[in-house]
C-alpha cells in the first residue's frame, strides 16, 4: 500500500474548500488444530533494520512518520506473527502481496528464508503473489544518518526465483505475460494467483499503485477456471488489489486500491462461478459482497499495521468454510515506551497528521487537530473490520462539521458514510458454504 493515497483525499478536500471512535479490538482467537486450515495474510512490508538502517536516521524517521506500517519493529512483529501462524498449524498459507517495504532484494531474501522456509520444511504449502511494493521499486533504499542510498531491488523473474517454492514450482499453469499462476490446493480447492500489479519502468506513482488484468490474462483465467472446475474443485482467486469497493465512495476519494475496470472483472468472475477473492493493499480487514452475487471480496489487513490481523479459514467435509480473525491487539510488549495498541494506533494517527498538515491549507490549529483525530480514528476502526460509528462519536463529528462546514462533504461521504459504514456481510467471523457462496447462519 502506498501512503500517497491520502494526498488524493486531501486534494479533493482542497477543491471543496476552494468551491465554497476509534474501536479497540481484543479478538485474538485460540482455535483447535485442524487438517484443512488455510491461513491468509497480506501487506507484510518486511524491513530489515539490521542491514538497511543506520540509526539514528532522520530520513528514516521522516519515512516512518508517513507510514501506518510499523517498519521500525518489523522483525519483532513478524517473529510473533509467524510464531502464531506456526501454532495455528495450517496446511496452506496464502500471502496477498507487499511482502517487503519497497522491493529490496535483501528484504525479499531474508523474509523468504527467515519466515517461509521453516513453514515449508514442516509441510505447509505457501502461495504468494506480488504487491505494488515488491518488484522494480525505485524506492529500495538504505537509510543512513542524514542520507539515503539505493539498494538492489528485484525484477519479475527474480520474484519467481526467490519464491519458487511458494507457488511457482507447484503451478499447474503460468500466464505468459504476468506472474499469475494456477495451482491445486487440495482435493477440493484450487487457486488462481493473479499478478495484477503495474511495475513497468517509468510509470507514474499513481499508476504504480494501481492494478489491472489484460484481456489476454483474462482469457488465461477463464481457461484455468474451467480446467480446475472440471477436476471437481472450487476455485479461489488471490491478488493484491480489491475486486470491488470495500467501503462506499472508495474510488471517488481514494482510487487505485480497487482493480481497474472492476465491474466487468467481477461480472466475469461471477459468470465463471467464483465466490471468493482474497486480497490486501488497503490494510483493511473487510469482507464485501459484490452486488449480491455471492462473489465475496475478502480483504486482509496488513499483518504489520494497527490490528495486525491474520485471517483463518477452516474448511470441513460439509463444504463449510469458517472465517475468523486473530489480531495482535493486547499484545504484551512496549515499543518506544508505549504499549503495543497505543504505538500501533499512533502510527496511523501520525501518518494522517503528516498529510493533513502538509497538504490541507487549514490555518486554524484546533480545526486541524480535530480533523487529524477524526480521520485517524476512522482509519483505525476501518482497519479492524466490523466497523461502526458510536452515537457519541457521531455527535462529536457532527459538531466538528458545524465548525468546519466546508469540510462537511468530505466528512460525510468519506468518513461517516465511507470508512465507518461497513458494507455487508460481517468481516471478522463468518461461515460460508464455499461451493455455493451462501452465508451459513
Amino acid at each position: 500500500m502506498n501512503k500517497n493515497y491520502l494526498i488524493i483525499f486531501l486534494s479533493v478536500a482542497c477543491s471543496l474548500l476552494c468551491i465554497s471512535c476509534k474501536k479497540d479490538k481484543t479478538d485474538n482467537i485460540e482455535q483447535p488444530v485442524v487438517s484443512n486450515r488455510i491461513v491468509a495474510i497480506s501487506d507484510v512490508h518486511f524491513f530489515d533494520t539490521e542491514n538497511l538502517l543506520v540509526a539514528p536516521s532522520s530520513p528514516f524517521d521522516s519515512a516512518a512518520s508517513t507510514n501506518d506500517v510499523m517498519i521500525l519493529h518489523s522483525t519483532e512483529i513478524l517473529d510473533e506473527q509467524f510464531r502464531k501462524i506456526q501454532a495455528l498449524n495450517p496446511s496452506i498459507l496464502l500471502i496477498a502481496g507487499d511482502l517487503t517495504n519497497n522491493g529490496e532484494r535483501i528484504n525479499h531474501e531474508i523474509f523468504h528464508d527467515r519466515y517461509l522456509i521453516p513453514l515449508i520444511s514442516e509441510g505447509v504449502s505457501v502461495f504468494v503473489v506480488p504487491g505494488n511494493h515488491d518488484i522494480n521499486s525505485p524506492y529500495a533504499l538504505k537509510f543512513n544518518e542524514n542520507s539515503t542510498e539505493p539498494v538492489a531491488n528485484i525484477s519479475p523473474e527474480d520474484f519467481s526465483d526467490i519464491y519458487s517454492d511458494c507457488g511457482f514450482s507447484k503451478a499447474l499453469s503460468r500466464d505468459a505475460s504476468t506472474l499469475s499462476y494456477s495451482a491445486i490446493l487440495n482435493d477440493d480447492l484450487a487457486l488462481i494467483a493473479l499478478d495484477v500489479c503495474h511495475y513497468e519502468d517509468g510509470i507514474s506513482s499513481l499508476e504504480w499503485m494501481g492494478g489491472s488484468v489484460s484481456s489476454e490474462t483474462m482469457s488465461w483465467i477463464e481457461n484455468q477456471v474451467n480446467t480446475l472446475q472440471n477436476s471437481g474443485r472450487e476455485v479461489f482467486v488471490m491478488m493484491h488489489h480489491s475486486a470491488t469497493e470495500i467501503f462506499n465512495n472508495e474510488n471517488l476519494f481514494i482510487p487505485k486500491f480497487v482493480i481497474d475496470h472492476h465491474v466487468p472483472f467481477c461480472n466475469k468472475l461471477v459468470e465463471l462461478g467464483i465466490h471468493f477473492v482474497f486480497n490486501g493493499h488497503f490494510h483493511s480487514q473487510d469482507i464485501t459482497e459484490y452486488e449480491q452475487t455471492k462473489l465475496f471480496d475478502i480483504s486482509i489487513g496488513s499483518v504489520a499495521s494497527c490490528a495486525c490481523p491474520i485471517t483463518i479459514l477452516d474448511v470441513d467435509d460439509n463444504n463449510i468454510m469458517n472465517v475468523s480473525t486473530s489480531t495482535l491487539s493486547g499484545w504484551n510488549v512496549t515499543f518506544e515506551g508505549k504499549d503495543f495498541d497505543e504505538y500501533a494506533n499512533g502510527c496511523v494517527i501520525n501518518y494522517v497528521k503528516y498529510y493533513i498538515e502538509n497538504y490541507l491549507p487549514i490555518s486554524d490549529t484546533a480545526i486541524t487537530n480535530s480533523l487529524i483525530q477524526i480521520a485517524g480514528d476512522a482509519y483505525i476502526t476501518h482497519y479492524h473490520g466490523d466497523e461502526y460509528l458510536t452515537s457519541e462519536d457521531l455527535e462529536y463529528i457532527q459538531g466538528f462539521m458545524e465548525q468546519a462546514p466546508l469540510l462537511s462533504p468530505i466528512i460525510k461521504y468519506l468518513i461517516i458514510n465511507g470508512l465507518y459504514s461497513d458494507i455487508p456481510p460481517q468481516d471478522n467471523t463468518i461461515k460460508f458454504d464455499y461451493k455455493t457462496g451462501e452465508i451459513v447462519q
